[in-house]
């Protein structure tokens, strides 16, 4: 489905950033939010995420290091609130809501199945859909939480939109995993940067782009901060070396000899924004 107006400011005029495979990423002219254009469709989709959450759930080295990241996420956040009613978009089988007390009333909404089947054995209150879907809670919030998860809607407007009319006056909106495309790596790599992955990723943010965004919403931010050192994907010496010698081949024209980058300082974003 062809997505030729960008979302943020309605500008047509794009540039191709990127591309992968058969997805083409473009970049708006005006205020840089870069997308799938054209985006897949629905059944393409709905393929790779049966493919996908199989897998998710089968990497045991990757469940432990989010278990890891998990803990930082909530625990950023408990620097600004620490308890209320607590929704997970995009929750998947339970794992992040379950990291948080008993302090917290939580809820989640997850488009696969198995994973809602999962999050539901954990005790939390999951429904099965898309942000849509949780109108059907009939409850406001004080926090939502979208952990890696806008870069996959195929219209993140809309769905912030949704989770402006969730969310308490004085509540809090929270975005962490989230891929970060004014970093180093990504402007350096494009589509060997290891977080450009269509069809998962179909929208990319900066923190200028995500801003501009929730903004029409009436929302602030309120903090920023980006994980690298102090996760476990991190190896800082090896990271380094590979950038350099990247660099140095894609500088020298050998681009067809650099492989998908490592995780890097500036990757990944957390930001969190207040409604007024």
């Amino acid at each position: 489905m062809s997505n030729n107006k960008c979302i943020i400011c309605n500008q047509d005029k794009t540039e191709l950033w990127a591309k992968k495979y058969k997805y083409a990423a473009v970049k708006c002219l005006n205020c840089g939010l870069i997308w799938i254009d054209p985006l897949p469709t629905s059944e393409e989709l709905n393929q790779f995420y049966t493919i996908y959450y199989k897998y998710r759930v089968s990497e045991t080295k990757l469940t432990e290091q989010r278990k890891i990241m998990y803990n930082l996420d909530k625990n950023w956040l408990e620097l600004f609130i620490k308890k209320g009613k607590l929704l997970d978009i995009g929750c998947s089988d339970g794992s992040f809501l379950s990291n948080f007390s008993q302090d917290w009333e939580k809820y989640g909404v997850e488009i696969g199945s198995d994973a809602v089947e999962q999050a539901q054995q954990k005790g939390i209150n999951v429904i099965e859909g898309s942000a849509k879907e949780t109108l059907n809670f009939g409850k406001k919030f004080d926090c939502v939480m979208l952990r890696g998860t806008i870069e996959h809607f195929t219209n993140p407007a809309e769905a912030i939109e949704i989770v402006s009319k969730l969310i308490n006056s004085g509540g809090y909106i929270f975005f962490t995993a989230t891929p970060d495309v004014d970093s180093f790596s990504a402007q350096l790599y494009k589509e060997k940067w290891n977080m450009f992955v269509p069809p998962a990723h179909l929208f990319y943010f900066s923190i200028k782009t995500l801003t501009k965004l929730v903004e029409k919403f009436n929302f602030e931010k309120v903090a920023e901060h980006h994980f690298y050192p102090e996760t476990p994907y991190a190896n800082i010496t090896v990271d380094h070396e590979k950038v350099l010698s990247d660099f140095n081949l894609i500088k020298d024209g050998r681009r067809e000899e650099v492989t998908n980058s490592p995780a890097f300082w500036g990757n990944m974003m957390t930001v969190l924004y207040k409604k007024k």
